[in-house]
């Protein structure tokens, strides 16, 4: 879709200094296209000319600039939440908008950022990671130039086909999204411990996943979040609500018995499914099949996409 010639530099924005499933995406996105053989470096924004690059995100070796070289050979790819004014400086450079999310973008909206007008006023190229988003998107008039997969960190998709002892009944829930609804069901649960994953390391969060059986995601899912997918690829039962990429079953491959409406669900029942998970896990754990596998062909989805995107046909990915 995109031309690559000999002298194509490609840019992806990021923001500096901060850990999210996004942000993570950025990274693998211009790690990847590296190994295909693209010259591809990152702009850490704000602290562009002297960024701080988060440990677990160093093995993938970003190469960082400071400065955009405006040719109409050159690519810029931009997450949604940094559609930015002083993006209209750039007058000829290709500009690529990767909506890693819906609700981010609505809420920088709110803020005052620019909104789909503005972007249905240029020039942008729009590729998705969801049906989510490409859907959101399609009504509002917004065209789609296609898809581009995200993957989850290596420290989980390494897991694949080895052994998960579960140790622990504990649940395991964000702490960070839909916590009043799970504060509900936790209420209900008065003999059940329940563990939030908040402050840990991707290692911290493994552990913790290897040795439980469920995970609890009420959250908003503005995109293809990044928990729920290393729940599964850590063999957890998982209960999701029914909003965002929650509600999409391309999005989230999950049984429709385990994604439950906050407004007209008893509490009970998702109590029921909780226990259920934890007292016949090993047959209930055989539901997720799916979105295991899913979740395992990621990293190599992203590869196809990008050669599809950006690549020469003659190109070859080198270890």
């Amino acid at each position: 879709m995109f031309d690559i010639f000999s002298d194509t530099k490609i840019y992806v924005m990021a923001p500096s200094g901060r850990m999210a499933g996004g942000i993570e995406s950025l990274h693998q996105a211009a790690h990847n296209l590296r190994r295909l053989g693209l010259d591809a470096k990152m702009i850490l924004y704000p602290d562009v000319s002297n960024p701080t690059i988060p440990d677990p995100y160093r093995k993938y070796e970003p190469v960082t600039t400071d400065i955009i070289e405006d040719h109409a050979h050159n690519i810029v790819i931009i997450p949604e939440t940094f559609i930015d004014p002083l993006l209209d400086q750039f007058k000829n450079i290709r500009k690529i908008i990767w909506w890693l999310s819906t609700e981010n973008f609505v809420v920088k909206v709110r803020a005052g950022h620019p909104g789909l007008e503005w972007i249905r006023e240029r020039p942008f190229f729009n590729l998705v990671q969801s049906a989510h988003t490409r859907n959101f998107l399609l009504t509002q008039n917004v065209a789609v130039h296609g898809y581009l997969s995200g993957h989850i960190n290596s420290i989980f998709l390494n897991e694949y086909g080895k052994e998960i002892k579960k140790t622990s009944n504990n649940i395991i829930y964000n702490p960070k999204k839909g916590i009043e609804f799970t504060t509900r069901i936790i209420a209900a649960m008065p003999r059940s411990v329940w563990t939030p994953i908040d402050n840990m390391t991707p290692l911290q969060i493994k552990e913790v996943l290897a040795a439980s059986k469920v995970y609890v995601d009420f959250g908003n899912h503005p995109g293809r979040d990044r928990l729920p997918r290393e729940a599964t690829m850590m063999k957890c039962c998982i209960i999701t609500g029914r909003r965002g990429t929650a509600a999409i079953y391309e999005d989230l491959p999950i049984p429709a018995e385990f994604k439950f409406d906050e407004a007209t669900t008893d509490i009970k029942w998702i109590v029921d499914k909780i226990e259920t998970c934890i007292n016949d896990y090993d047959n209930q754990i055989e539901r997720f099949y799916t979105f295991h596998e899913t979740v395992r062909k990621e990293e190599e989805r992203q590869i196809m996409d990008l050669k599809k995107l950006f690549v020469k046909q003659e190109s070859k990915i080198v270890a």
